[in-house]
């Protein structure tokens, strides 16, 4: 994935504090929902790039990214302005927190020695450059 450049991260936080505003200030539901899309439309770069740190590991590269947003939306809702230094420090271990549960909850069936997953983790990248040769 690209990495942003260091301004455009910090024209997406200003955005980001502008729509936690207009949230705030929102009178009905219908207004929260538009606002609420806006900003995990604005975060979904992230979802994918945490998602795919985890790619490789027995769960589907969609079932992560899926996961990751579910957990941006949960992230949206629960941020107090004020409480982070910005949007993106909350969401990241809140996403990165629903990721590990997901692995927890549904990864492997039978739980391997520690080893033994990284002994699969490796092989599974060999196999990748092998193949891309």
């Amino acid at each position: 994935p690209s990495v942003q450049p260091r301004s455009s991260f910090s024209d997406r936080d200003a955005r980001t504090s502008e729509l936690f505003d207009q949230l705030a200030a929102a009178t009905c539901e219908e207004e929260r929902d538009r606002v609420i899309e806006q900003v995990v439309l604005l975060y979904l770069d992230l979802c994918a790039a945490m998602a795919g740190r985890y790619d490789g590991r027995g769960i589907e590269h969609d079932d992560l990214v899926q996961v990751a947003r579910l957990a941006l939306v949960k992230a949206v809702r629960r941020y107090e302005p004020g409480h982070a230094p910005s949007f993106a420090a909350y969401a990241v271990p809140t996403i990165s927190g629903e990721l590990k549960r997901w692995f927890r909850d549904r990864g492997w069936v039978v739980r391997p020695p520690r080893r033994l997953q990284e002994l699969r983790a490796d092989l599974q990248a060999v196999r990748a450059r092998s193949v891309s040769r």
